[in-house]
């Protein structure tokens, strides 16, 4: 961006949002090269002095959703303190639930 030297000292107490349309995006990678149209900066800034230096590229990846149930299971960790016991085996209630997530997570669950 060019300003006065006070112009911009007073930007970087304010935040820069860059909107971007991914209506078409698909799953994979997405890529955009940024323009000034996508800096939304404080009504006080001309866009005509607005000019991208870095980043000029945003870069995501996007996956696919995944609902899948899952077993819940219980996992007891350290001891009990003096001399106590357990008197049964701890049950997960609900037994399963459904989780959601990307598909380079949940995808790769085992189905018990």
């Amino acid at each position: 961006m060019t300003g006065t030297r006070r112009d911009l000292l007073l930007l970087e107490f304010k935040k820069l949002v860059v909107s971007l349309n991914m209506s078409r995006a698909e799953p994979g990678r997405y890529t955009q090269r940024l323009s000034v149209s996508d800096v939304g900066a404080s009504p006080e800034v001309e866009p005509r002095k607005v000019r991208i230096i870095s980043p000029l590229l945003i870069d995501v990846k996007l996956e696919t959703l995944l609902t899948r149930r899952a077993r819940v299971a219980v996992a007891l960790t350290g001891t009990l303190p003096g001399n106590q016991v357990l008197s049964m085996v701890p049950e997960a209630v609900p037994a399963w639930v459904m989780v959601t997530g990307p598909r380079s997570v949940v995808g790769g669950w085992r189905r018990s």
